[in-house]
Parts: C-alpha cells; sequence; structure tokens
C-alpha cells in the first residue's frame, strides 16, 4: 500500500508543480541563512506518506515555498510560507491572508541521505520523515493560490465543491415554506462534506427557489424570515450556525462567499 501511494504522490506532485529551473538555484544562498549545506539540501520537492496521508513540501530558491496535505477524504490543506535556516534550525512563517492567521514553526534538521531527511517540531518533538521527488527549487504555478477555485475549508482543509444548487418546497397544508442554497462536495453529495443554506416563510407567504444578490446574515436561531446556515464534515450535520453569505452576479457569473462559525467554516464558489 506505502508503494501505491508514492506512486499516486509524485503523480500528482509532477503533475501539479511543473519547475521551470532544473537547477533551482536561481538565488543567492546566503539569504537562505547560514548554513549552507542545510539550505543546499532542502532545496526541492519532498514527500512524506503516512497513515493514507500524503504530505508534500516544496523549498524554492527563493525563501518561499508551500506545504499540501492530501487526506483520503480528498481534502487538501494547503498553505504558502517563507524559510530560512538558523545554524541546523528551519524556520518557516506562514503568513496571514485572507483565510489564514498567520503562524510560525521551527523544526531541527536532520539530513540523513541525499535524498531523506528529519525534521523535528521543536515545541512538540513530533518527527516527519520526507523523501525526495525533486531538487528542483523554482515553479510556474501560482503556488499562493486554494488549492481549487471553488472550495469549501473546513477546520483549515479545503475540500472541492462540485456543483451549488437552488431548490424550494412548498408546505402543505399549514406547513412552513423553505427554500435551501446548497453546496455540494467532491463527490456530488452533501455529505461527508458540504454545506446548506435555509429560509423559511409561513404557509400562507408565497416562496421562490431564487436566491438573490446581497449580503446575508446567517443566525443559529430557527423560525420564520430568519436565514439559517448549516455544515457536513465526515457525514456529521453542525447544528444552525452563526455566519454570513454574500452573493454577486457578473455577467453571466455567479459569486457565492460564506462564513459559519467563524474562520472554522469558509466557502468561495464560482458558478458559470
Amino acid at each position: 500500500m506505502k508503494n501505491y501511494l508514492l506512486t499516486i504522490c509524485i503523480i500528482v506532485s509532477l503533475s501539479l508543480f511543473v519547475s521551470c529551473d532544473k537547477g533551482g538555484l536561481n538565488a543567492d544562498i546566503d539569504d537562505l541563512g547560514n548554513n549552507k549545506e542545510i539550505v543546499t539540501s532542502l532545496i526541492g520537492n519532498w514527500t512524506e506518506v503516512y497513515n493514507r496521508t500524503i504530505t508534500n513540501i516544496h523549498f524554492l530558491s527563493n525563501g518561499e515555498g508551500y506545504r499540501r496535505v492530501l487526506s483520503s477524504d480528498e481534502g487538501i490543506w494547503h498553505r504558502y510560507f517563507t524559510w530560512k535556516v538558523v545554524d541546523n534550525m528551519l524556520n518557516i512563517n506562514y503568513p496571514a491572508d485572507e483565510y489564514n492567521y498567520e503562524d510560525s514553526v521551527v523544526y531541527e534538521v536532520s539530513i540523513t541521505s541525499e535524498d531523506n531527511i528529519e525534521l523535528v517540531t521543536t515545541h512538540t518533538g513530533a518527527v516527519s520523515k520526507y523523501d525526495r521527488l525533486s531538487k528542483d527549487g523554482t515553479t510556474n504555478i501560482d503556488y499562493k493560490s486554494t488549492p481549487f477555485e471553488s472550495f469549501i475549508k473546513i477546520y483549515g482543509t479545503y475540500y472541492a465543491i462540485s456543483k451549488v444548487v437552488q431548490r424550494c418546497n412548498h408546505g402543505t397544508g399549514t406547513n412552513a415554506n423553505m427554500k435551501h442554497l446548497q453546496f455540494f462536495g467532491p463527490n456530488g453529495q452533501l455529505e461527508p462534506v458540504g454545506a446548506r443554506f435555509m429560509y423559511s416563510t409561513p404557509y400562507y407567504e408565497g416562496i421562490d427557489s431564487e436566491w438573490h444578490d446581497g449580503t446575508y446574515k446567517i443566525d443559529s436561531d430557527s423560525g420564520y424570515w430568519i436565514y439559517g446556515g448549516m455544515y457536513y464534515y465526515r457525514s456529521s450535520g453542525s447544528s444552525r450556525c452563526n455566519g454570513t453569505l454574500k452573493i454577486k452576479t457578473v455577467g453571466k457569473i455567479k459569486y457565492y462567499d460564506f462564513n459559519l462559525d467563524g474562520r472554522d467554516v469558509i466557502g468561495h464558489c464560482v458558478a458559470r
């Protein structure tokens, strides 16, 4: 199984991260730290496979890089960073962006061979063992972008949104009318990952399925004329959450941006 996963990782890595400089040393390595041996050894693309989770980390020769973790449930944890070596310590800084807070991690570096390294997290002692994929230190993709154009990010992991659906239900008798805005995950379903927004009116009022442009306050309370929202994670549905939903149409393209439970759940969807 491990060899199979490594094969997948190599295919994914080489298809997503195509280098435009085979040597990779297009910057003065003196700017990357005072331990030239470790600096030159780190530059390149590395992988670790552990419990069906594939981690790629790419150190670029301009002092930047990115980490991408592919989980077995089709999620991707993705962050770009800046890096520098002080003695035998690797300092990685993840800058704040639209979706993440700033974060820093320090590792002790051990070069076990030309194609193998160990990174030990100083504050936890956790050991990660990486195998080299390439020595390329440059890339021709925008690695600062999110891994998917349309996504829902839950607890730091991105999942592709496969489609967005508007629908409504007209209640029978005195039952409420309901409309829904649904964001389906990678498998085309709401579960195990997805998000849903809802709005209800009394039986004597009309309702349609349209969600018009604007900013909607999402409330954890339920009741008539209140916009609600919830999400699904690993097949478990949340309760209604506080948050915000924004919808904007430009030409024939509709943009959806939402958050639920603060930064725990963030979504962005482009519907053409």
